[in-house]
């Protein structure tokens, strides 16, 4: 029997001696020598190593058995010695571990001579790194092809994935392919689109590497071109109706508008801050309405606006009744004695009598919400409440006056100048201011109903200054004086007799 002092000497010269013996993370040989080692190969996706048992003998002799991962049988080497018999044996084996990668097992034995045996385990953890999951896409995609001079056209392939460390290397269909637009989202984790050139007119192959590593591959093959974009919006619609435009077969990345007023005094400019693939909303401007697909292509189409029926044109009040208190509507306060009439264009402060076109008119200005026409302000409905207020000077009203006691006898009668003063004024069978308002009233283009539904503007204001000004324009056809005035030969002061 063989000193079992000389082997366990020999079994520590044998671990030092081990090419790489310091691999095993964990060993359970004693009274000779036993290793593990393995690596993972990321290219071929493989993992090889081997475990080894050693013993040497006297005068350099050894027992050695190594077993690979290839070979989980083992090896068995024996030799004689003194008469006697020895073996080793190893045995490999890896089975996932509890760290995520694998855990490489060797299984040792060692016998000597006289049935005297050793047994022993020894460990290795290798650590594989998971390999990249592709969520999205997914087996054979088609892309279309188009003429390269067609700068619209242009296919996407959306990708997302985990397990990744870099952004990705994308190789295959000659080129054919823009990297450009993928995003990293963190070490792990990866989207974004790759874009297919229209360019390409046969199937191909396009590889995607992860740091080194082979992820995945897409299989392209032409297709028919899709449906180019499409806008859809009505021609017409009656001011104040609502108007859906939609985009279909593509992602609008902005709407605008562009148009001015019926009446051309104030020009539009309308984007939409939240594009969706619809815009929607009242319209009370024509123009045209653009929707920018896919930041690259822009579509357009002309919506016209036609008036609305309920605008009736604003007729010209009748005539107060009663002479109106002084002052009213903006008139002057007349004092007696009334003033000679002055010769044109002097204004006459102080007359027999004085009229007015009173202006009344409402509702306020509506705002409109969504849509093309956001935040521009129309009239709806419209109504007119507006009188035509006279006054007659107090020198021809009151019988106490001095101006009224004055007239007579040579004179021009009280009722004279008041019959000439009134049909200057407001007289419906002659030329009188109030004639002049009411024919050009008459007139529907000059007529502030119509033209107030058509009156667009910025601001609820700019909406009300617009349809006064259409008044306005009627109350200064009605400043022109008549032909028909005063009777001649008033007595003003200073009064006369009829003898002088």
């Amino acid at each position: 029997m063989r000193p079992r002092h000389l082997t366990i000497l020999f079994a520590l010269l044998a671990a030092a001696l081990l090419p790489r013996a310091a691999h095993a993370q964990y060993s359970t040989c004693y009274e000779f020598a036993c290793d593990s080692y393995a690596v993972y190969d990321p290219v071929g996706n493989e993992i090889s190593g081997y475990s080894r048992t050693v013993d040497y003998w006297w005068e350099g002799w050894y027992l050695f058995a190594e077993s690979l991962l290839g070979d989980p049988n083992g090896e068995t080497a024996a030799d004689v010695y003194a008469g006697g018999y020895s073996e080793a044996e190893a045995d490999v084996s890896y089975a996932p571990g509890p760290s995520g990668g694998y855990e490489v097992h060797g299984v040792h034995s060692y016998g000597l001579e006289d049935n005297i045996a050793y047994d022993g385990d020894s460990y290795y953890d290798v650590w594989v790194a998971p390999p990249p999951v592709v969520s999205s896409p997914t087996g054979q995609l088609t892309w279309y092809s188009l003429d390269p001079s067609v700068t619209n056209g242009w296919y996407s392939i959306d990708m997302t994935g985990t397990g990744f460390t870099d952004q990705p290397w994308i190789s295959g269909c000659d080129g054919g392919i823009d990297q450009s637009s993928w995003l990293v989202n963190s070490s792990t984790d990866i989207t974004g689109s790759l874009h297919v050139s229209t360019g390409l007119s046969s199937a191909c192959t396009v590889h995607v590497w992860v740091d080194g590593v082979p992820a995945f591959t897409i299989a392209l093959t032409p297709g028919a071109p899709p449906a180019p974009p499409t806008l859809s919006c009505p021609q017409t619609v009656t001011r104040g109706g609502t108007v859906t435009c939609t985009v279909t077969g593509g992602a609008v990345t902005q709407w605008s508008f562009s148009g001015q007023s019926a009446d051309g005094t104030t020009a539009f400019s309308i984007t939409e801050p939240s594009p969706g693939p619809s815009w929607s909303g009242v319209m009370v401007a024509s123009g045209t309405v653009s929707a920018t697909v896919g930041g690259r292509q822009t579509l357009t189409k002309q919506v016209t606006v036609t008036a609305r029926s309920g605008f009736a044109s604003v007729a010209m009040p009748p005539v107060a009744a009663s002479q109106a208190p002084m002052g009213t509507c903006g008139m002057d306060v007349l004092t007696s004695p009334p003033n000679p009439p002055p010769p044109p264009p002097e204004v006459n402060r102080n007359p027999v009598a004085e009229s007015a076109y009173c202006v009344s008119f409402g509702p306020p200005a509506l705002k409109v919400d969504s849509g093309p026409n956001r935040n521009l302000y129309f009239v709806t409905p419209f109504s007119d409440s507006s009188s035509y207020p006279w006054e007659l000077n107090p020198g021809v009203t009151n019988p106490d006056d001095d101006f009224y006691q004055h007239q007579g006898a040579c004179f021009p009668s009280i009722s004279v100048i008041v019959a000439d003063a009134e049909e200057h004024e407001f007289g419906t069978d002659t030329t009188s201011h109030y004639t002049e308002m009411r024919d050009f009233l008459a007139v529907p283009a000059q007529n502030p109903g119509p033209l107030a539904e058509s009156i667009v503007r910025n601001s609820a204001q700019d909406v009300i200054a617009a349809i006064q000004a259409k008044y306005q324009a009627a109350v200064n056809a009605g400043s022109q004086e008549p032909p028909n005035g005063l009777p001649d030969n008033i007595n003003y002061p200073p009064y006369r007799t009829c003898d002088q």
